[in-house]
Formats: C-alpha cells, sequence, structure tokens
C-alpha cells in the first residue's frame, strides 16, 4: 500500500457552484482522498452561502472562506477570480510540500472519470494525471433538476462548446493530478500549465481521463462576465444558442 497522501483541493464560488455540490461531494468522496479542502468564495453576491457551507462541512471537508477583494485590485476595486485562484492554489501547495504528496485539483463544474482509484495510479508509479474537459449541456440554460442526474439533465456532449462563441481560444486540457513540490503555474479556472522547471514525466504520466464539464447551466453569464476571455459579442452567441426554440 502506497505511503503517499492524495489532498484534494477546488477553489469553489457558493453563489454558483451550490446547485451541483450534492452531485460533486458525492462523486469526489467516492475516489478516496486523504483530505478534501475547498476555498469559498462570493463571486456574485456579498454573502455566506449556509446551504453550501453545511454540505461541504457534514462532508468533512476542511472549509476556508477567502476575501479575493483583498488581493492587487483592478481600478473598479475588484480581483479578477482567475488571479485570486492561482494566489491561493499555489499557496496551498508549497504548504503540502512534504514529500511523497500529492494534489487532486477540480473546479466545482468538473466531474473528473477516473479508470482506477487515485490511490491505484500512484501505486502503479503514475503520479501526473492529465483530463481533457468536455462540456455536458441540454438545449437550455438550467439548473440540475431533482432527481435526474447529472447525465440526464444535461445529455448533449462537445469536446469544447465554448470555441462556438469565443475568439480567444479555450484550453481543455489539464492536470488533475501531480506531486505537490511540482513546479506548476495555475492559469485561469481551467487551463493548468506546468512551470519552467519541470520538463515532463514520461511514463509517470497517463490520461487523459474525461472531465465532464457542466459549465453550461443558468448562471453561466454571470460567471464569464469580465473574464479576459469574454467578451459582450460572446454572450449574445450563447444566448441565441441556447434561446427557447420556437415549435415548427
Amino acid at each position: 500500500m502506497t505511503l503517499a497522501n492524495i489532498r484534494f483541493v477546488s477553489f469553489l464560488g457558493v453563489d454558483v457552484d451550490s446547485d451541483l455540490l450534492p452531485y460533486w461531494i458525492s462523486h469526489y468522496k467516492k475516489l478516496r482522498f486523504d483530505s478534501y479542502t475547498v476555498f469559498l468564495h462570493q463571486s456574485l453576491i456579498p454573502l455566506k452561502n449556509d446551504y453550501a457551507y453545511d454540505l461541504l462541512h457534514d462532508a468533512g471537508f476542511d472549509i476556508r472562506w477567502i476575501d479575493h477583494v483583498a488581493l492587487a485590485p483592478r481600478e473598479d476595486g475588484q480581483i479578477p477570480l482567475d488571479v485570486a485562484k492561482v494566489f491561493h492554489l499555489e499557496n496551498f501547495a508549497k504548504q503540502s510540500h512534504h514529500k511523497p504528496d500529492f494534489l487532486c485539483v477540480a473546479d466545482g463544474d468538473e466531474f473528473q472519470e477516473w479508470n482506477r482509484f487515485p490511490h491505484e495510479e500512484i501505486e502503479r508509479g503514475i503520479g501526473v494525471v492529465l483530463g481533457t474537459l468536455v462540456d455536458r449541456f441540454d438545449d437550455t440554460l438550467h439548473n440540475p433538476r431533482e432527481p435526474l442526474s447529472l447525465e440526464r439533465n444535461y445529455p448533449i456532449s462537445h469536446e469544447n462548446l465554448s470555441s462556438l462563441f469565443m475568439d480567444t481560444p479555450y484550453l481543455t486540457l489539464k492536470y488533475c493530478m501531480f506531486p505537490s513540490a511540482m513546479p506548476i503555474n495555475y492559469i485561469g479556472c481551467h487551463a493548468v500549465k506546468l512551470g519552467q522547471e519541470w520538463k515532463g514525466a514520461g511514463e509517470f504520466t497517463t490520461g487523459p481521463i474525461e472531465v465532464k464539464h457542466y459549465r453550461w447551466r443558468k448562471s453561466v453569464i454571470e460567471r464569464v462576465k469580465n473574464r479576459f476571455y469574454w467578451s459582450d459579442e460572446s454572450t449574445k452567441k450563447v444566448l441565441e444558442f441556447f434561446a427557447p426554440k420556437e415549435n415548427v
């Protein structure tokens, strides 16, 4: 049995990710990580969300409330969420540099489909697991409808739906698990790139595994506002794509 600890960590907006939390918590708890940490923030509504807190607390998560506004604000006084995520996850990784510890990172709308349990991969000599985002959606923007599974809520699959709406390339390959001491540069919400000091792991790397991506829900327009890769034209294209269809 491996002696390595695998620490699961995530950066969640309580006002935009809470609708997925019951599914998300259940999914990742089944992967049997050694610890679970989540950084909670309010990206739209400046109020503490007791629903999200209670769900995560009852599931045994280490919950860390953060104030991203306190970091290097923009002219409008707000800190870009992407920058806040980089700051907090990099600091968490530095605090976890106890070999042979590993980190697993996932956003609140990402569901990693592992072929084996993470600890089994490490026992096989695998330490870096890559993932590819695959968008799951319906023909309208809606939150999950109970008691349907997420797959039935969002039955349509697309390898990169964002590419239909954006001019800036949207990266879908990400690092799902890696050694905590490995120099990772966290960029944006969905693109994780290796630092310059690390040249590749060869046989130490596996994947990519599928990462089901449930971005396209009711709150998507609010979630992407003010992102460097998003524009008013992109929003217009999304609203047209998901507009109610007239019966023919």
